[in-house]
């Protein structure tokens, strides 16, 4: 059996704040291990570089735990304080990362503070992160910031535990059967490749799933867009307030007769803020013989049915709708 890792244990961001306190005491001039020593400088090197500030020759180090709420503060010669807020797969949430910023400032107004934001799984983004005034560091960033094959324990079961969590999220590579993160990360992928795309996680009272959105296109009725729901890449609509459940209807059946697409499902759509009306592919990726998925051929035929979509748009657009005669 391998060595058990602690922080397949410790997983909570709590767990996770104990360790970067940690590692930043360990950037403290008096600490002894060469190793541990120049670890913590190197963390706090790459956060005091993301506003053009270096580490002092011989720091002094002060780490406060929830101060003001805040997951860890860090007090460099009593001049410069870091203010990181982390993360363990949630996200940053009412208007938090301002009041934190607000707060270290009230308490350290006559200290340089740098905001960071530690985001060691995913998230769907950091435009608000960044709005707030924080420089984000992932979980590819802290790998890449700690010792290569570290002789602390701590250090190098951190680091292991970091470089697990990456292969787990970089599996959608292989094989068509993916763990919850490998979706995440394929999201993400997603997201980063089609014009403004976002992704999340949806809520709903079977379990809920990931999505990603897309190609949003006014028609008379409201805004049509693309979904990947996993697998499932459906059309889908948001009516507009005037649109009744009957056009809804009308214009689920001329999704179901345009001939540029081959529907998967003949259920109606379903009264909602957003609806569903067709499902066009029950399982959108593409593979190679070996099961991997081909990431280019995907996308590209993502593509392809958002020039469809606008397609429709316009085939809907001159002519009432009408329901055909059953």
């Amino acid at each position: 059996m391998p060595k058990p890792n602690l922080f397949h244990f410790a997983t909570s961001e709590l767990s996770q704040d104990a360790f970067i306190c940690w590692l930043a005491s360990c950037a403290d001039a008096s600490v002894d291990d060469e190793e541990l020593r120049d670890a913590g400088a190197r963390f706090l090197s790459a956060l005091l570089a993301t506003q053009d500030l270096s580490l002092p020759s011989i720091p002094s180090i002060r780490v406060y735990r929830q101060l003001d709420r805040i997951d860890v503060v860090v007090e460099i010669n009593e001049s410069i304080i870091i203010l990181i807020e982390d993360k363990v797969g949630t996200a940053d949430h009412s208007g938090q990362l301002k009041r934190y910023l607000e707060a270290a400032r009230a308490r350290f107004p006559n200290h340089k503070v740098v905001p960071i934001y530690i985001q060691t799984y995913i998230q769907s983004g950091y435009e608000g992160v960044r709005a707030a005034g924080f420089s984000v560091l992932t979980r590819r960033d802290l790998i890449d910031l700690l010792p290569l094959e570290p002789a602390d324990s701590v250090l190098s079961q951190f680091r292991e535990h970091l470089e697990m969590l990456d292969q787990d999220y970089e599996s959608y590579r292989f094989g068509q059967v993916w763990s919850f993160h490998a979706w995440e990360r394929y999201m993400e992928v997603i997201a980063g490749s089609l014009d403004q795309c976002g992704w999340s996680y949806v809520s709903n009272a079977s379990g809920g799933f990931l999505a990603a959105y897309w190609g949003w296109t006014e028609c008379r009725f409201g805004e049509l867009y693309l979904q990947v729901s996993q697998e499932k890449l459906s059309l889908r609509i948001v009516p507009s307030a005037e649109t009744t459940q009957a056009e809804i209807d009308a214009l689920y059946w001329k999704a179901r007769e345009f001939p540029e697409w081959t529907v998967n499902n003949g259920r109606r759509p379903r009264k909602g803020r957003s609806q569903n009306l067709v499902f066009l592919e029950l399982d959108h990726r593409r593979f190679d013989q070996e099961e991997n998925i081909l990431l280019e051929e995907t996308v590209s035929g993502l593509r392809v049915t958002t020039e469809k979509l606008k397609s429709f748009a316009k085939s809907i657009a001159p002519d009432p709708l009408f329901p055909p005669t059953l």
